[in-house]
């Protein structure tokens, strides 16, 4: 059967999940399954450790949910796999205030939260000096349901791979009133890598900048069939992308008036151009927080060229590796 926890004001700390001592190697601090249900306030996870996933929070099953409300999750590691701070297998994760600090993984991805399924939606959450040994120091998603980002900050936060902040493949994400800035990758991405065929959309006040990726000092990267979508971007964003290899970063014609091209989007190299407007064939949802509660609206939108607002269609060769 299902199990509840809720919890407020608890530290949790100092705790670990090793099979040669514990059950698992999965969940430092907290495991969930079967349906588990944990909601936390003004709580701090800090200093656990997993052999293997979620350094202090593991997801295992489908119809896991936890909601967090000011919660801090500080210096957690997954040894040997993904998930420094939280490892959300199946399940759904809403999460407002608070931050995810400091959390590593010492030999892959998502050095703060790695979602492999399902839903996440945050808002208001810092995302500070984080580090994964591969991919997406802060956030990393390989699912194909979204992850949403209301008013969240993510601060120098490093990835010896992809994706110093966020690494996305095979994903949506909607990102609004965020900033991504002083993160760093030893490959490509300094702040943000979309890989694959996800996309990311953008709204209201967002600055993508002052990343460094080694090698490049590129901020937001596209790769190949990736694409940006601007779904009301407001006076104050910036937003700086990789160029490709023939020195132009390509922007959905028709989708974008150039005052909206010179005022929020500049090219890492390169220069931005305008070309044919592109068809797309995606699903996007928008989630709105308010006063702790969450009220999803989901649009099955069919994103027609002049109904997404704005894209930007960067395609980009890579030497084997991610797409």
């Amino acid at each position: 059967g299902s199990a509840t926890a809720n919890l407020s004001g608890v530290l949790i700390s100092d705790c670990w999940s090793d099979k040669a001592i514990t059950y698992q190697n999965d969940g430092g601090a907290i495991y969930m399954r079967d349906n588990a249900k944990v909601t936390m306030k003004n709580c701090v996870i800090r200093n656990c450790r997993a052999v293997d996933y979620g350094g202090a929070i593991y997801m295992e099953t489908d119809g896991n949910r936890l909601t967090c409300e000011n919660v801090d999750i500080i210096s957690c590691t997954a040894d040997e796999n993904q998930g420094g701070g939280v490892y959300q297998d199946y399940g759904e994760t809403t999460w407002i205030g608070g931050s995810i600090k400091n959390c590593h993984t010492g030999d892959d991805d998502g050095g703060g939260f790695y979602v492999n399924n399902d839903k996440v939606f945050m808002q208001n959450v810092l995302f500070d000096g984080n580090s994964a040994h591969d991919n997406g120091g802060a956030f990393c998603s390989d699912s194909d349901d979204g992850a949403w980002f209301i008013g969240c900050t993510f601060q120098r936060n490093n990835a010896e791979d992809l994706g110093g902040a966020v690494y996305v493949d095979n994903d949506n994400i909607y990102m609004e009133d965020c900033t991504v800035v002083s993160n760093s990758s030893g490959d490509e991405g300094g702040g943000i890598y979309i890989a694959g065929s996800s996309t990311i959309g953008v709204a209201g006040v967002v600055v993508i900048r002052s990343s460094d990726g080694t090698g490049s000092h590129d901020n937001l990267v596209l790769g190949n069939n990736a694409y940006i979508y601007n779904h009301g971007l407001q006076p104050g964003s910036e937003i700086r992308l990789r160029s490709d290899s023939d020195g132009s970063v390509k922007l959905g014609g028709g989708l974008m008036s150039e005052y909206q091209l010179n005022q929020y989007f500049r090219a890492d190299y390169g220069k931005l151009e305008l070309t044919e407007t592109q068809t797309v064939n995606t699903e996007l949802r928008a989630s709105v927080f308010s006063e702790g509660n969450t009220a999803l609206i989901i649009g099955a939108l069919l994103l027609i060229a002049v109904l997404a607002g704005g894209v930007i269609y960067y395609r980009k060769k890579r030497k084997g590796g991610a797409q």
